[in-house]
């Protein structure tokens, strides 16, 4: 509440000790905050972390070259999620201990939880040996420091099949032990970052594959439920397209894969739309757009996992003509 709301609501009460009138002028104030004040999410902080789980599909079509045909869409993965981490931990950097003992070792506000599930022929541990969240100070212990600089935690791997819904399945207990732990943070967002249909010895999993998303969408904090955002790499769309409204706006050819992926996908939350507009300008993000974007290329893929993780943590406040 602002200090002028708080003068307001202040003189009004006091005015309504003497003056019945008052007391009318008071209730009609709850009532224009009641209709008028706009929704906030728990904004991320320490003891309220975001809870990121990051799905990476590390299939033999993950080998295919991007158009640009500089690197492997394998390599773009790999890189973008890597990236992301060290995003999050820049944002998350607190300072440095001078005296900590084995050398300096960088501090980090406790922002994030991550786990990172990849899948082809099984779902495993992406990194570290457990299918777990990690704490901030875990994920820079299991990241290797490059000759340039950078850290890596995910090498680009491309073998087997699809199996998306097994890594689905793997996050449920996961997200179930975090909101136990964190009830009061922001509603944990699941990433899947794929290239094609979910498939297992040449039988498509897209039931199987749907009826896990959705039970992950079921499971939520105070403050919202799981999001599930997909980003999918794919040679069929004609143009990128982020966020769409319906499925009539996929193109024709991937009709029947679009569909599985949209309704996979989370409604876009109405504190996360104003970011999603300054980031992605020319993109339109209306009511209903969905967490989902296809034919991501090399350089869009960061940004969209930006979204999902270092500015989703921001919290914003939506603005009511958002409401639903």
């Amino acid at each position: 509440m602002s200090n002028h709301r708080l003068m307001f609501t202040t003189l009004i009460a006091l005015a309504s000790l003497s003056d019945p009138q008052g007391a009318r002028a008071e209730r009609s104030a709850k009532r224009v905050k009641t209709t008028r004040a706009p929704r906030t999410i728990q904004r991320v902080d320490s003891l309220h972390p975001l809870g990121v789980v990051l799905l990476v599909d590390r299939s033999a079509s993950t080998e295919s070259l991007l158009p640009t045909g500089e690197r492997t869409i394998a390599q773009a993965i790999a890189g973008s999620v890597n990236l992301t981490q060290e995003s999050m931990l820049a944002f998350s950097q607190a300072g440095v201990d001078e005296e900590a003992e084995g050398g300096p070792r960088v501090l980090y506000k406790p922002y994030f939880k991550v786990a990172a599930i990849g899948y082809n022929d099984r779902a495993h541990a992406l990194f570290g040996n457990q299918l777990q969240f990690h704490s901030l100070d875990e994920l820079h212990n299991l990241g290797h420091t490059e000759d340039d600089g950078h850290m890596t935690w995910v090498r680009p791997v491309s073998s087997g099949n699809t199996n998306m819904p097994q890594a689905f399945a793997h996050a449920r207990p996961l997200l179930e032990a975090f909101v136990a732990e964190h009830p009061d943070s922001p509603p944990p967002i699941v990433i899947n970052v794929t290239d094609g249909k979910p498939y297992v010895h040449g039988r498509d999993l897209f039931p199987e594959t749907l009826a896990e998303a959705k039970a992950l969408q079921e499971i939520g904090t105070k403050h919202g439920k799981t999001l599930v955002m997909n980003l999918h790499f794919l040679d069929g769309q004609n143009r990128p397209l982020l966020f769409p409204e319906s499925t009539a706006e996929i193109d024709e050819n991937l009709r029947q894969f679009g569909d599985l992926l949209f309704n996979m996908s989370s409604k876009m939350p109405p504190w996360m739309k104003a970011v999603a507009r300054r980031s992605f300008e020319g993109h339109p993000i209306g009511k209903n757009s969905r967490l989902l974007a296809v034919n991501v290329d090399g350089l869009m893929l960061p940004r969209l996992l930006e979204l999902g993780t270092v500015q989703a943590s921001k919290g914003q406040q939506a603005d009511q003509e958002d409401e639903e």
